[in-house]
């Protein structure tokens, strides 16, 4: 029939339209052979599920990825009921199907897509076909987005193993995978693993591209990934600013490859606390991301969460709630509130509710990351604990410790039947299961844990050591509540040495440490070694080019208050007057912090208006403070 040769012809023009890379003509053209095919064969006959994958293709080109998936998912059946279920014709639109689900974000059926794709080429193809690693490539991405990293590394091995014999070692598919590899290696906490392939990968394209090739700029950046990771900041930061002088040469100063770039070694220096120039180069990410896609894009918004995170580190905990609260719009927006794989900026903006004192807001958002990684992964996947951990630890805030403990419980349990006791990340949940065991008074449990803790991370060597100098504190904590001052003490300076070892005696984390260890020594009755302590910590908070304000207020605050006990009311007054000054900077006017330092800066006023020196050394500070 005259119609169906038209059909044919149609088909032929899309396909030359689409190997041209005129994609608006090539759907044109299979629009109009689909329309003469669908009218003179009906919609269930075979030549229309060949046309409807073809458009498919057609529209995954445009980014019409919802188009895209129905005309696949319409060849399919059309497939199934004239094929069968198993047939070799069905792996291609099966995999064509993973891969339109990937961009949709929809990676729970893309790995059901892409796992019927292997099934049925395992039953038709050698074991060792290039096209079964391609499938395993695939459903390997699919599985790191879901973070079921075991079985993603095992296909990306058996990928490799196949390339292997079909490719020469610097092919660049099994440099890909080689790059997968180090990825999730990296995610598996296999450091060693992803370092070797990581630096296979940059030896092979180093020799093959040269050293100022965009492609090594990507391979530094990921790579340095690894080097944070290994808390080896300093290394990671060399290899990311070589990456942006590549960059910087290869690209226009506002292109979004830049932007990844800045985001990255910002990260880096927050974890060099050199804050300032990490916020400046969030900032400029967040500058090139706006113009290039808009205030209201996916990408913008990754950058806005990431600034969101230095400033936090900085204090400035409004402007970061501003920004997290964009972050979240943006892509509640853009995909809808369903999409777990966005859910890790509720646990940001959880983070900073509760440091804000809003802990209803904070459980709040936790509840609904909890609630979306469950549907999404059911309630046994192993990405659960670190997120009943953070719910547990708002619940503990608010001292719901039964609900707390209850979650904590939970988190252990997977965590111990997926990974072990003894795994890195178990620490952690431990850590806090401790803590809210001492908030319900079971202190010697506490004890027990947290006693475990520091000998399984001693037995490691150590290498964690902000988690075993948190587990010393954390213990020094409990023996203060079990009347061990002594004991207490013993363990917070162990925990302050730790610190001091890896970081030096001026690094902020220190601040924390000898506020928790003043506190002790208050106990103890000890106010001159109280105010030294904290002393101490200001000292590093003031000096820091970028302190982290809330931590110095809370400094100047306890000192106040080892002052009043030592009836020294002027300074006192003094360092309530400091404290209420970063307080309002940074809090909302009724954040509890505040109003209790303003409620007791007026009752010492009132209770010592009398004192002569008290009145003009407020003179001076009103001066100071303007």
């Amino acid at each position: 029939m005259e119609d169906l040769h038209s059909a044919e012809h149609y088909a032929d023009l899309g396909r030359a339209a689409q190997e041209a890379t005129d994609y608006k003509a090539a759907k044109a053209h299979f629009e109009k052979a689909i329309a003469i095919n669908e009218r003179q064969l009906g919609k269930n006959h075979l030549t229309l599920a060949q046309n409807y994958a073809h458009l498919a293709a057609v529209l995954n080109d445009l980014e019409t990825y919802t188009e895209a998936r129905n005309f696949l998912q319409k060849a399919i059946a059309i497939q199934e009921k004239h094929l069968g279920k198993a047939h070799p014709a069905l792996a291609e639109n099966y995999t064509d199907l993973g891969l339109t689900l990937q961009n949709l974000g929809d990676n729970k059926h893309a790995k059901q897509a892409f796992r019927k794709a292997i099934i049925i080429n395992q039953q038709h193809l050698n074991s060792n076909d290039p096209i079964l690693a391609e499938n395993y490539t695939h459903l390997g991405l699919v599985l790191l987005e879901l973070r079921e990293y075991k079985e993603a590394k095992e296909l990306f091995e058996q990928a490799i193993l196949i390339d292997e014999q079909h490719l020469g070692s610097d092919d660049p598919i099994l440099i890909e995978n080689y790059t997968n590899l180090a990825a999730v290696s990296l995610e598996l906490q296999e450091y060693e693993t992803s370092k070797a392939f990581y630096e296979k990968v940059i030896a092979i394209n180093e020799q093959n591209l040269g050293i100022e090739h965009p492609t090594l700029a990507e391979n530094y950046a990921d790579y340095a990934l690894v080097l944070q990771r290994i808390n080896e900041p300093e290394a990671a930061r060399d290899l990311l600013q070589k990456a942006i002088a590549i960059n910087e040469k290869h690209y226009d100063n506002e292109d979004p490859i830049l932007a990844g770039n800045y985001a990255r070694l910002g990260s880096v220096l927050r974890d060099l606390c050199n804050y300032k120039s990490a916020s400046e180069l969030l900032q400029k990410a967040v500058a090139i991301n706006e113009k290039h896609y808009g205030s209201n894009h996916l990408s913008t918004a990754l950058a806005y969460s990431g600034l969101a995170i230095i400033l936090r580190e900085m204090g400035k905990l409004l402007e970061t709630k501003a920004l997290l609260q964009k972050t979240v719009a943006i892509q509640e927006k853009q995909l809808g509130s369903q999409y777990a794989i966005f859910s890790e900026n509720y646990s940001n903006l959880a983070v900073v509710f509760q440091e804000l004192g809003d802990s209803k807001q904070a459980i709040a958002m936790l509840q609904k990351v909890v609630t979306l990684k469950e549907k999404q992964l059911g309630n046994k996947h192993p990405s659960l604990p670190a997120h009943y951990t953070r719910l547990a630890i708002a619940l503990h805030d608010i001292l719901d410790y039964k609900q707390s403990k209850i979650l904590l419980q939970k988190a252990v349990a997977i965590q111990e039947k997926h990974f072990g006791i003894e795994h890195p990340n178990s620490a952690n949940i431990y850590i806090n299961l401790a803590m809210t065991l001492h908030g319900l008074n079971e202190n010697q449990e506490a004890k027990s844990i947290l006693e475990r803790v520091i000998a399984l991370e001693e037995k490691r060597g150590g290498g964690n050591y902000m988690e075993l100098s948190q587990s010393y504190v954390n213990l020094g904590i409990v023996l203060r509540s079990m009347g061990k001052l002594e004991a207490a003490q013993t363990h917070m300076q162990v925990a302050i040495d730790i610190l001091e070892k890896n970081l030096g005696t001026k690094h902020p984390q220190l601040v924390l440490s000898y506020g928790n260890l003043s506190t002790v020594m208050q106990d103890a009755g000890a106010y001159k070694q109280a105010k030294a302590l904290l002393q101490k910590a200001i000292d590093i908070e003031e000096k820091s080019l970028e302190p982290r304000y809330f931590i110095l207020g809370m400094c100047y605050n306890n000192l106040a208050s080892y002052n009043k006990e030592s009836k020294d009311i002027p300074q006192a007054v003094f360092y309530l007057q400091k404290a209420i000054a970063i307080f309002k900077e940074i809090l909302p006017a009724n954040d509890r912090n505040l109003v209790k330092a303003e409620a007791e800066l007026l009752v010492m006023t009132q209770e010592y208006t009398s004192n002569n020196s008290l009145v003009e050394h407020l003179k001076g500070i009103g001066e100071t403070f303007g």
